[in-house]
Order: structure tokens, then sequence, then C-alpha cells
């Protein structure tokens, strides 16, 4: 009696044990499910901003797209202007829509981590400037979005640039010289910064392409993006003929659980191999990711240029 009496207890506990495992396996599941409804609603709401600003930007309507950035953001296009605030950034755009240009946008991936999003993709524009013959130029883009109280999403950072050299009636609109800025953000990212730029002035590939990730991309200013670390590896053997020496500055950040977005400003000088000085400065954005050993890693990054 005693044994049947403990078997019949174990065999309870173990059915117990069971239904409380179930119970939390499709607690799990339905909390999955509505984590990837809610990602795949997100990513829609963001396709609807990509087409608003497509729609409003070849209309001419430059209020409706500052409109569709937070009140405080950041917008760095490829010209290499730097605009704070929704009134510049309308600013900004009133002068790119005079020319009555068509854009369009292609998004190649969309990250929604919570209450932020990531996404970077392509670009295309053609116009025709007052007085001048139609020209075109394409390039990448990022951006940072942010979740607002409304349940609307809105650009917070965006940075564009030329994916080649622009051609000289492109280069005639760009900005000449960087904004004033000044320094900042997280320490442990601005550590990351600071060990790239000295990698990379150190003509260390290895070195600087070890700090991205491996399946991450590389958009730097008019050149074509670069897919994995080592595309990245095999672009700096070429980059460090012109003995490039660059002096990064990080103004802003933001942590957001295991990914972080950066951005701030970069100075370069070069030597061509004639021995002629050369120069290019501009913005920057990245998109960190944390790897299962805390190290932070670049996933994404990206700059344009302005006038020399």
């Amino acid at each position: 009696m005693q044994f049947k009496s403990l078997a019949t207890v174990f065999l309870g506990l173990g059915l117990t044990v069971g239904l409380v495992a179930c119970a939390q396996e499709a607690a799990e599941e339905v909390a999955t499910q509505e984590a990837s409804t809610a990602t795949s609603a997100s990513a829609d709401l963001l396709a609807e901003i990509r087409g608003q600003y497509e729609e409003h930007y070849n209309l001419g309507h430059a209020p409706a797209v500052a409109e569709l950035y937070t009140e405080d953001g950041r917008y760095m296009p490829a010209g290499g202007s730097l605009s704070v605030g929704r009134a510049a950034i309308n600013g900004v755009l009133e002068g790119s829509v005079a020319a009555s240009p068509s854009l369009k946008l292609n998004a190649l991936e969309t990250i929604v981590e919570g209450d932020v999003a990531f996404e970077r993709g392509t670009y295309g524009v053609s116009m025709t400037p007052e007085g001048a013959e139609p020209v075109g130029f394409s390039g990448n883009y990022m951006t940072f979005s942010k979740l607002q109280a409304d349940g609307s999403w809105k650009l917070h950072w965006v940075l564009s640039n030329y994916d080649a050299e622009p051609s000289a009636e492109v280069a005639a609109s760009m900005t000449q010289g960087l904004a004033t800025f000044e320094a900042g953000g997280d320490a442990a990212l601005d550590a990351v910064r600071e060990e790239w730029q000295n990698a990379y002035n150190q003509a260390d590939g290895a070195g600087t392409a070890a700090l991205h990730t491996e399946d991450g991309f590389v958009m730097f200013a008019d050149a074509p993006a670069l897919e994995g670390r080592a595309a990245f590896a095999a672009y700096l053997d070429e980059v460090f003929a012109v003995s490039p020496q660059n002096v990064i500055t990080q103004v802003d950040t933001e942590i957001i659980g295991d990914w972080a977005v950066a951005r701030g400003a970069y100075e370069q000088q070069m030597t061509s191999p004639e021995g002629e000085a050369m120069s290019q400065s501009g913005y920057w954005m990245y998109l960190g990711k944390k790897g299962a050993d805390g190290a932070w890693k670049i996933h994404w990054i990206i700059s344009n240029a302005v006038a020399p």
C-alpha cells in the first residue's frame, strides 16, 4: 500500500509538472506570436512612411515630408548638410524639391526593436535643376525611427549618401564644411569609435574589420555598399593606398537593449600615390550590435560627404 501511494504521488507530481511546463510553453508561444504580430504591424507602418515620403517629396510638399520627422529629428542628406529639428529639415527640403525631383526608395532591411526601428536601403533620384540638363543620382540610406505616443512612427535620424562620385551638377549643390558640433554620447560606444579610428589610421585592415559584424554592411560616401566583413577588409586594402588619417567625433548615441545607434562627424586627410594632398569630411551613423561576450560590433555604418 505504501509503495502504491508513493507511486501515485509521484505520478501526480509528474502530471502537474508536465501541465505547468505545457502552460509555460503555450504562454511563451503566444508571447512570441504577439511580438511577431506587433513587429509585422510596425514594419507595415514604416512602409507607409516610405510611401508618404516618396509621394510628398515628388509632389514638392516639403512641409508634409518634414512632418514625418520627430520634432527634434536629425536629417543628414547625401549633399552633406546637417539639419536639426523639423523646422530646419523643412527648410532644406524646400530647396531639394524646388527642382521637381522624382525619388524612389528601396528598403532592403528593417529591424524593429520595441519602440524603435532601424532601416537601411537604397534610393534613386532624377531631376532637372533650373537652367540645367536633367541629372540623376543614387545612393544608400539608413534611418532610425521612434514610435510615438499616438501609435505613429516618426523618423528620428536619417543619413543618406551618394554611391558614386557625384557629377559636377550635383556636387555644385553640396554643403561646404561641417556644422558646429560637440562630442558626446555613451562612453562604451565611444570606445568603439576610438578603437576603430586607431586601427584605421594605423592601416590595420584586420583590426578595423574585426570591429564589424561578420554579416554587416558598410555604406561609405561615394562608394557602393559592401556586404560582410571580408568585403570590407578587401576594400580597406585599396583605401590604405592613399594613407588616410581620420579624426572621428561621436556626437550622440542611444542604446536599446542589444542594439545601439550612434552618429557623429569625421574629417579625413589623404595623400595620393602621386603625393597630392586630399581631404574628405562629413557625417556618419552606425547601428551597433552587442555580442554574447558583451562587446559591441558595428552592424551597419553609413557616411556622407560635404564639399571639399
